[in-house]
């Protein structure tokens, strides 16, 4: 028989919107689709795509080499979770809490950018590093950015590894 999992805390950064409250809002209400047109996907016109329009925040000193898109999306689903995990933290102890992250992508444009400059000028330029596109990548980040030295990994199976990171949690 299996046992239940349950989450004692959700942070969200959606193209609907971010935090528990605005998205549920934009699903039961149905204030916002989360589509905007945007150009450079497909040459010569717009397609509409999924866009989380909430600004930023900057990665943390000393987790610089981790800095892309994917990674400050995360922190901002992070730091609505931060007093859920402190307070595990002081119930359990940080060691004892696991990082288990799901991931499709992780750094594609920074990676982009940085082979299309390595391919271009034969070198490395910009603020590119291969901590940002690594698929192991955000539960390092996580576990770095949140403190937590217990175990962290990232499962990364295009669009099934958000569902698997729940297996992989209970096992």
């Amino acid at each position: 028989m299996s046992r239940p999992l349950g989450l004692s805390a959700l942070g969200l950064a959606t193209p609907i919107g971010t935090g528990t409250g605005a998205v549920a809002d934009a699903l039961f209400v149905g204030t916002r689709d989360g589509l905007r047109p945007r150009s450079g996907f497909v040459p010569g016109r717009a397609v509409h795509v999924g866009s989380v329009d909430t600004p930023l925040p900057p990665v943390p000193a000393g987790l610089e080499t981790y800095d892309c898109r994917n990674n400050r999306l995360l922190l901002l689903a992070l730091e609505q979770i931060r007093d859920a995990v402190e307070t595990a933290a002081a119930r359990h102890g940080r060691h004892r809490i696991a990082v288990i992250i799901g991931t499709s992508t992780s750094g594609m444009a920074e990676a982009e950018a940085g082979f299309a400059a390595m391919r271009l000028n034969g070198a490395w330029t910009g603020p590119f590093h291969y901590d940002q596109l690594a698929t192991g990548g955000p539960g390092e980040f996580a576990a770095r950015a949140l403190d937590l030295p217990g175990p962290a990994y990232t499962v990364a199976t295009a669009c099934s590894s958000s569902g698997k990171v729940f297996a992989s949690a209970r096992g």
